[in-house]
């Protein structure tokens, strides 16, 4: 059962706000598969598309795990 673009992106928005407000990398890393999920959904505007697709790989990029020097 394919899942509405809606309902991809309300789980996206609430995984990237739990991070935003935890940090907490696993929300980071959900939110960030649902954008892309919803960056390659059929029927996408190009904006909506351009702009899940930067943000899953903004958040892929700053939820590497950081090890202290």
């Amino acid at each position: 059962m394919p899942f509405l673009p809606a309902t991809l992106l309300a789980g996206a928005l609430d995984h990237l706000l739990r991070y935003s407000l935890t940090g907490c990398g696993q929300s980071g890393r959900h939110a960030a598969y649902l954008l892309d999920r919803l960056a390659n959904q059929d029927g996408m505007g190009d904006e909506l598309r351009g702009l899940c697709s930067r943000m899953s790989e903004a958040l892929v990029d700053g939820a590497a795990p950081r090890t202290s020097a």
